[in-house]
């Protein structure tokens, strides 16, 4: 059976990008209902789902990623800003549930991270602070997972992201706590690659 379910989610991946995004999007849904006992193959679909509605929440894909089994005459009207919170948490949870059923894999981290850290992003624009620590505090943890598990040559934005986080939000004692454990699971020498990156703004314009 699970093989079978592997060769289905490749072939709804293949439906997805030749054209037929909803329909993919459906029977991917019920294909990780259907699954009971393949955590890997869950996570990858759970992560799958979280990738398909990051295109549906940013207009790449005609449909409604809130409300898609509703008639669009009966949806009940949204602010601009409600919609995409709540867009952004159905996609977190996608991503969630990705790093549970597979903690040991790196993609499922890796889009957890992101998606709290640019959500962290769409916060501050929308000037909302309810949750906002949380999202940090979980970007700050679900990079340091990624880098942690991560080929070497794909953890330099992560560092550079994780840096950011530290720069602009370090004094809050929660994102402080999650901060100074990651710094344990990971080696000291992982820091080297981001010194150049870090030096030009800060010493770039000082004179020889």
């Amino acid at each position: 059976p699970h093989h079978h379910q592997r060769i289905q989610l490749a072939y709804l991946k293949g439906s997805w990008h030749a054209g037929n995004q909803c329909n993919a999007f459906e029977h991917l849904r019920e294909l990780t209902d259907s699954i009971h006992d393949d955590d890997a193959l869950l996570a990858r679909c759970h992560h799958t789902l979280g990738l398909w509605k990051e295109e549906f929440d940013e207009g790449e894909v005609e449909g409604d990623l809130l409300f898609p089994l509703i008639p669009h005459d009966l949806i009940p009207p949204l602010s601009s800003s409600l919609e995409s919170i709540e867009a952004i948490k159905d996609i977190l949870k996608s991503y969630k549930e990705a790093t549970e059923y597979d903690s040991t894999w790196y993609k499922g981290w890796h889009s957890w991270a992101l998606a709290n850290f640019e959500a962290v992003s769409h916060y501050q624009r929308q000037r909302k602070t309810r949750g906002l620590s949380s999202r940090i505090v979980a970007a700050v943890h679900g990079f340091f997972q990624a880098i942690a598990l991560a080929p070497k040559a794909r953890i330099l934005q992560d560092l550079l992201r994780l840096l950011s986080l530290w720069f602009d939000h370090g004094e809050d004692p929660e994102v402080e706590k999650v901060f100074t454990h990651g710094l344990t699971t990971i080696p000291v020498t992982t820091w080297l690659q981001v010194i150049p990156q870090v030096r030009l703004p800060l010493f770039g314009s000082l004179p020889c």
